[in-house]
């Protein structure tokens, strides 16, 4: 046994060593100047000027603050910004090997080895959105694995009081990043507490305890958070949000789920085949396994229902696990009763991350991993294990790495890999863009850094955000994320108003435009008389006019 155990070890390092090494290659190329851009944007402007002189008025900042203290020291060892997109994949990389091992251990704890390697690899391989970056998605994700891992762990800690305690906090504190990153987290933070007073059968660690270790934690935590930014900016980030995102309110994303189910047939099949094997999974032995391999598999056949091929199947297997609740009856062995308590909530994260993101049932699989990861197994007993049983891994990992190794988002045509040209300057150093994004970035450096004088402040304008990260200025902007036509008129009165005190308009605005996206100019009728045209250029996919404040007017 012994033997084999070391083997099942062997082998589980080498791949995981191969997937770090394979998603490590994957962070080195593609340039996406729109979400990727955003997140980073905070960063920057952070760098250029500090916290309290930021102009953004946005919840999604409260991630960028995790990762901030370790760009102020890069920054400083390096000395300059060059470069630190590239750094910030590798912190992602470095919360997805992180988040995969704390679930590795876990998976161990219950008994596993060989399911346990399987759980962590599909952890590893999982970048929500195929987007490599330290996000509100994938630090929320991470954190919330994190966090449920430890808990596992603490829970099979029986008669090791200190152990039980040491996890107990680890887990309290990955709720306290995971909220901060995630807000919405907050509610399957509260779920599992909740259980866990419900649940008096010594299963569930210290109840009271836990509960109070988390409150803590999440206090300290947020507490933080309004420091750094301030209450005040902290309140009118959420009013701001409400006000730009609340397209459609509720009934917008549960239409949006129902339209994705009834115009993909094939994928709401395959998720009702998930849901039955699931809920029958105890009866039907290995033809679950098999049937979990069929559905998954099916993928490789059908266009990504919910925007990736990776979300679909961490959806399905997540959902192909639901008979793990059984582990909630009375009765159930400790192993049961854990696995059951931590699949639950996940799905309430993926429930609440639907119900909550722009995107809806896109962001199902940000809340799901923990859940698909478990699904994986066949019972929470180490007798499951067997050949028949491990096969709905692999399938489940190749899907999900098929999208992470060769999807990168922000780009509408990707190119042969022999044609990317590698960055060698500025904030995206050594990154392999794709030609039409690195002739932009020139555009920008080349042309519109001469424009720039003596100004200070800039304003960004399209479907290009990422633009000002090719510039020394700092935004003057309440978000940097583009207007959609979607958004509802309150959320455009509200940027308006933002520039009708003068103090706020920045001395430079770039408009970007391209026959993917019209921007919506939060200035509206009054940017001509605050703003005179300076340059224009083409670019490969658009236009990029720049415009000057103007001078000598009634309010200047």
């Amino acid at each position: 046994m012994n033997a084999r155990n070391s083997s099942v070890d062997l082998l589980g390092t080498t791949v995981l060593i191969i997937f770090i090494g394979l998603i490590g290659t994957r962070l080195t190329k593609g340039v996406d100047l729109t979400d990727e851009a955003y997140y980073a944007i905070f960063l920057d402007d952070w760098l250029k000027g500090g916290i309290a002189t930021s102009a953004f008025l946005t919840l999604h900042q409260t991630a960028a603050l995790i990762v901030y203290p370790a760009a102020l020291i890069y920054v400083a060892v390096k000395g300059s910004s060059d470069g630190l997109l590239l750094f910030l994949r590798a912190l992602f990389l470095i919360g997805a090997v992180a988040s995969a091992a704390v679930w590795i251990v876990f998976m161990r704890r219950i008994g596993h080895r060989l399911y346990a390697w399987a759980g962590g690899l599909l952890i590893l391989a999982f970048i929500p959105f195929g987007l490599p970056a330290p996000s509100y998605n994938t630090l929320g994700q991470q954190a919330l694995t994190i966090a449920m891992a430890s808990f596992g762990c603490a829970a099979l800690a029986a008669g090791q009081p200190r152990a039980q305690l040491q996890w107990l906090i680890a887990s309290a504190c990955a709720w306290a990043l995971a909220t901060v990153a995630y807000p919405t987290m907050i509610a399957p933070m509260g779920f599992l507490c909740l259980l866990g007073l419900l649940y008096r059968d010594r299963i569930f660690p210290q109840p009271w305890r836990y509960a109070l270790l988390v409150a803590a934690a999440v206090c300290i935590g947020w507490g933080i958070v309004a420091t750094s930014l301030s209450v005040t900016r902290l309140y009118d980030s959420i009013i701001y949000l409400s006000a730009v995102a609340d397209v459609g309110g509720m009934g917008r994303k549960l239409t949006l789920a129902f339209d994705i189910l009834r115009n993909d047939a094939a994928f709401a099949i395959l998720c009702l085949f998930a849901v039955t094997i699931g809920i029958f999974r105890r009866h039907l032995g290995a033809f679950a396994q098999i049937a979990s391999v069929a559905i998954i598999g099916s993928l490789f056949f059908t266009t990504p229902a919910l925007f990736v091929r990776s979300h679909d199947a961490i959806t399905l297997a997540a959902l192909t696990g639901i008979g793990l609740l059984t582990g909630l009856w009375p009765g159930a062995s400790r192993n049961e009763r854990v696995v059951a308590l931590v699949y639950a909530t996940s799905i309430a994260a993926a429930l609440a991350t639907s119900m909550t993101a722009f995107n809806s049932i896109f962001n199902f699989c940000i809340g799901a991993v923990p859940a698909a990861a478990l699904s994986l197994v066949a019972r929470p007993s180490v007798k499951s294990c067997s050949l028949v049983g491990v096969l709905p891994a692999p399938v489940a990992i190749a899907a999900v790495l098929s999208t992470s190794l060769y999807v990168y988002y922000g780009e509408l045509q990707p190119p042969p890999l022999q044609l990317r040209e590698r960055l060698q300057e500025g904030f995206f150093a050594g990154i392999e863009a794709h030609p039409d994004d690195a002739a932009l970035l020139r555009v920008v450096r080349g042309r519109v850094g001469p424009l720039l004088g003596h100004s200070q402040t800039i304003a960004v304008i399209g479907r290009l955000p990422g633009l000002a990260l090719a510039t020394p200025l700092r935004l003057s902007m309440p978000t940097a994320f583009p207007l959609t036509p979607n958004v509802p008129q309150r959320g455009i009165a509200a940027a308006g108003d933002y520039y009708t005190r003068p103090e706020n308009r920045p001395q430079l605005v770039l408009i970007y435009r391209d026959a993917y996206f019209e921007p919506i100019n939060p200035m509206q009728q009054q940017f001509d008389e605050w703003y005179a045209p300076l340059a224009e250029f083409s670019t490969p996919l658009g236009q990029l006019a720049v415009f000057q404040r103007r001078l000598g007017g009634p309010t200047d």
